[in-house]
């Protein structure tokens, strides 16, 4: 990864959130990032989901990963930061809109669970 993507991250992290360079530094982060969030939405390429909704999705799990990293959290950099962050959000699509019938999502959940607890 770009070392200078990097050091944006870490400069974003230590900024204020009044300070008014704030917002222009998460976006250049953000675009920083974004082929690393397309690199994994195209790992699910080939379903019934189109690339570009695909990476947007992906794009909403990099924006949430950006706003929660901690940099001082030891033993994890970005990069293993948000790729489950990024993978959680694509599946939580899958699971959102595979369904023929749009059941409430805790019903979906809850079949998830009772999926888990058969297979064990």
């Amino acid at each position: 990864m770009d070392r200078r993507a990097l050091d944006l991250l870490d400069l974003l992290a230590r900024l204020p959130a009044d300070d008014p360079r704030r917002a222009d530094t998460r976006t250049r982060v953000i675009e920083a990032f974004l082929p690393f969030a397309t690199r994994l939405a195209r790992r699910y390429a080939g379903s019934a989901e189109s690339l570009d909704d695909l990476v947007q999705v992906a794009a909403i799990g990099l924006i949430e990963a950006v706003d929660r990293y901690d940099p001082d959290h030891p033993g994890h950099g970005f990069l293993a930061f948000a790729t489950p962050t990024i993978r959680g959000e694509l599946r939580r699509h899958f699971r959102d809109r595979g369904w023929a019938i749009r059941p409430p999502r805790g019903v979906q959940e809850l079949r998830l669970r009772m999926q888990a607890a058969e297979s064990n």
